[in-house]
């Protein structure tokens, strides 16, 4: 995971959740507090997800609402201060279908080790067979984010001023698949 991740996540934390402690929750998480995050660096899944189960069980609040909070955050966030990343695409559905490329360039700068296990195959986009204007976003990752991920879906669609239908399909990592599988028919493109 990329350090950037979990640092717009503590500011979520921080000021949507009213997590006064940032550095308390990392040392309940097991992180150590003197390292911190930094921006480009790649952490260990492990420590991401220690972050998030113990924000959860210290706000009392379920993963579900966390999770969706964060996605909304999120968005916002890189809508403020990356704003150029949506101006290259014309569309909702071409910015979606480049999630797997933009995910990898970020990650990809990145040096790969021993210690940076980063997986590029985390997120893929395909078309589905079906029809013409629609795609599946399959997802495979030991963070179980995919509702974030349909979350985000939804809105970089709102934001380019398309119309579209994004279902998260039964078919996902937290029931047992193998990945998670998200929908998404558009049914008006810009």
């Amino acid at each position: 995971m990329l350090g950037l991740f979990p640092n717009i996540f503590m500011d979520f934390l921080e000021s949507e959740m009213s997590i006064s402690s940032v550095s308390h929750l990392m040392r309940v998480a097991g992180i150590p507090q003197s390292r911190g995050f930094h921006d480009q660096k790649i952490y260990p899944d492990k420590e991401w997800q220690n972050l998030f189960k113990t924000a959860c069980t210290m706000q009392g609040i379920s993963p579900e609402i966390v999770e969706t909070g964060f996605a909304l955050y999120f968005f916002r966030f890189i809508r403020e201060h990356q704003i150029k990343i949506y101006r290259a695409f014309l569309n909702s559905k071409s910015f979606i279908e480049s999630l797997p490329a933009i995910h990898n360039e970020i990650v990809g700068k990145r040096k790969k080790s021993k210690n940076n296990p980063c997986d590029f195959n985390k997120l893929r986009v395909e078309p589905l067979d079906s029809e013409e204007n629609a795609v599946v976003i399959r997802y495979c990752s030991p963070n179980h984010l995919c509702r974030f991920l349909g979350i985000l879906a939804r809105e970089v669609i709102h934001f380019y001023g398309d119309e579209a239908r994004v279902e998260h399909m039964h078919c996902c990592m937290k029931r047992g698949a193998p990945e998670c599988e998200i929908h998404i028919y558009w049914e008006t493109l810009r």
